[in-house]
């Protein structure tokens, strides 16, 4: 039986895929190797027996960032390849892990020997470096077939080789700098596109931004007229070197109709028209695979293969497909599906958004699209309310941020199921302002003391920070969970008032273990602006003494400090003092407010200052006079 499913840790063109999720994964973040690097590895056929050498890939990157159809780019050596090995002898081909897998049935075996064949013939000495990958992958088609692989893996298998044949294209400039007539054009290019590129905006080394301005700019360059008195080798050679540009990114439906002309145009230079042909065979060979791609997709999605969120990335990659061949009707319905799908992931969701932006302009209005994002986010709600699908449908709604959905994430915290309303907790927390009726149903759920929900509700309020949080904050720090506890503590420290001050330091002796949270807490409060806090500066004269340690003393000593009524100025100096305390605490909340009030630093911890040592007195005398240098020049 042949093994046909996923590499492993070592060859993993699945999870490549899967970037989809984490992708942008791939669009933003690139992986830790800076090279893709591979071994040599001798191996036998488990069909005939064959002994050959292979090569595994030990690490890649996607430094050269990735197309709109997830395609990646590395710098340097691309993988595809490798992650496919083909017997030079039988042609059976299978990912780089599963290739020795044994395979028992001789009818199996026998078939498979009778059944692979490509066009053109493989030495049994062929190194398996110098193998097109196109050839592989069809191979691996094949040999998948012989077993009965579902439409799915077939699929896979077939985009995989799209892409294999599209990161191999191989390089024309040399061909054309070593002639002198198209040399100088060429070399200028370079210069040219990189000024445009990064004119258009951002960072121009971005993984994102920088492929996708390289599209721009050389489909801008195609549409240009030319001066007049610009030489015809110069014009094919722009125009040459843009086409190419766009292959190399699988813009063939742009590319080719203008590789075909200089191709076909007896007037234009020998090497210009050479070069073109060649490229134009590459996108034959890449348009072949991605018509049997769409052959498998199209099976797998109606048969409900797929389903979920690689559903909808696979509904934008069939769109996409479509787009590169050409088939604008056929693209815009599959885009229209994938962005109707509740369970698309938002960053799939936005590069499918862009690309009606960019290419279907005319055939989809404004209005149009707004509406097929509301259509989303509705099933978006839905989802939300299944247990089974609350989690993916929390994780798409927080990444789109979308003020408009709070309606229905508000009613989700009425929801039975503690999941449920625990998501829309969580939810809520990623939006920074929200109305008061969110506020009310969060400090229900917290008041109600339901599981996850309330922990997840107290963090959604404290990240709000409103004031009308109070009493929920105060209800909840009696909770049975202590995650909860101390998110509530966090919310007096923002939101309580003098009368709360005994309340937290309650809490002390009924939780042990929760001193540094209080602290923290009362730190916060005794900062808040003079105007809130003027009913403290009574609490602080009737209780000064009954405070029940030092560290709690130093706590308030401090708001003391700040809310004597004085100056700015003297409120400073006041602060610049107490760092030469033998106080911790009251060292880190100083140093808090000097920071806040002046906005600078001097790159001194008080905390990891601590203690009476001879050399951490002197860094705290050393920093206090630093600090009074500065009041002083001020």
């Amino acid at each position: 039986m042949i093994c046909l499913r996923t590499p492993s840790k070592r060859n993993r063109p699945l999870a490549r895929l899967a970037l989809l999720l984490t992708l942008f994964f791939v669009f933003c973040i690139a992986t830790s190797a800076h090279a893709t690097t591979t071994r040599p590895v001798e191996v036998a056929c488990p069909v005939c027996a064959h002994e050959f050498t292979a090569y595994e890939v030990g690490s890649t990157n996607t430094f050269g960032g990735t197309d709109f159809d997830f395609c990646a780019h590395a710098r340097g050596e691309p993988p595809n390849s490798h992650w496919v090995w083909a017997c030079p002898s039988c042609h059976y081909a299978n990912w780089a892990d599963d290739f020795p897998d044994e395979i028992e049935d001789a009818d199996t075996r026998r078939t498979l020997r009778d059944a692979l064949k490509i066009g053109m013939e493989i030495t049994l000495d062929a190194d398996q470096r110098r193998i097109p990958a196109r050839d592989k992958y069809a191979l691996f088609l094949q040999s998948m077939d012989v077993v009965g692989a579902s439409p799915g893996e077939l699929a896979h298998v077939a985009l995989l080789g799209a892409w294999a044949e599209r990161l191999e294209a191989p390089y024309i400039g040399d061909r054309i700098e070593g002639v002198d007539e198209l040399r100088p054009v060429w070399k200028s290019l370079d210069s040219e596109l990189t000024e445009r590129m990064e004119a258009l905006g951002g960072d121009s080394k971005s993984g994102l931004n920088w492929p996708r301005r390289k599209i721009v700019v050389a489909t801008a360059i195609l549409a240009e007229s030319p001066p007049e008195d610009a030489p015809r080798s110069a014009i094919d050679t722009r125009h040459l070197r843009a086409a190419w540009l766009l292959r190399l990114r699988g813009e063939n439906a742009t590319a080719a109709p203008v590789l075909r002309r200089l191709a076909d145009d007896e007037d234009a230079h020998d090497i210009i028209r050479a070069a073109a042909s060649d490229v134009l065979a590459g996108i034959g060979h890449e348009t072949r695979l991605q018509e049997e791609w769409l052959t498998y997709a199209l099976t797998a999605h109606r048969s409900g293969e797929w389903s979920g969120d690689d559903a909808a990335s696979r509904a934008h990659q069939i769109g996409d497909t479509y787009r590169r061949l050409g088939r604008m009707e056929a693209a815009l319905s599959w885009y229209e599906r994938t962005l109707r799908d509740p369970h698309v992931a938002a960053p799939v969701f936005d590069v499918t958004r862009e690309c009606v932006e960019r290419w279907c302009r005319g055939r989809i209005s404004d209005e149009e699209l707004e509406e097929l994002r509301a259509t989303r986010l509705d099933g978006l709600l839905d989802l939300l309310a299944d247990p089974e699908t609350t989690y993916d449908a929390y994780r798409s709604l927080r990444a789109l941020g979308e003020r408009s959905t709070i309606p229905g994430i508000v009613a989700a915290l009425d929801h039975e199921h503690d999941k449920v309303r625990a998501c829309a907790a969580r939810t809520l927390r990623s939006l920074p302002e929200l109305p008061d009726n969110a506020i009310d149903a969060l400090a229900k759920v917290l008041s109600e003391d339901l599981d996850d929900s309330e922990e997840y509700a107290a963090a959604a309020l404290v990240q709000n920070g409103s004031p009308r949080a109070r009493e929920a904050f105060l209800g909840g720090i009696d909770s049975s969970t202590e995650r909860t506890r101390r998110w509530c503590v966090e919310g007096l420290g923002m939101t309580g008032e003098a009368n709360d001050i005994p309340v937290l330091l309650g809490l002390i002796e009924t939780y042990p273990g929760m001193e540094s949270r209080v602290c923290e807490a009362l730190t916060q409060l005794v900062c808040q602006p003079v105007e809130k806090l003027k009913t403290f500066r009574v609490w602080w004269k009737l209780h000064e003494h009954e405070t029940r340690a030092d560290w709690t003393t130093a706590v308030f000593a401090n708001g003391a400090l700040v809310l004597d009524g004085v100056d700015a100025r003297t409120q400073q100096m006041r602060l610049i003092e107490t760092l030469a305390s033998d106080d911790v605490p009251l060292r880190c909340a100083a140093l808090r407010r000097l920071r806040e009030m002046t906005g600078r630093s001097i790159g001194w911890d008080p905390l990891t200052n601590n203690g009476t040592y001879p050399r951490l007195v002197q860094e705290r005398r050393m920093a206090v006079s630093a600090w009074r240098t500065w009041w002083d020049g001020e």
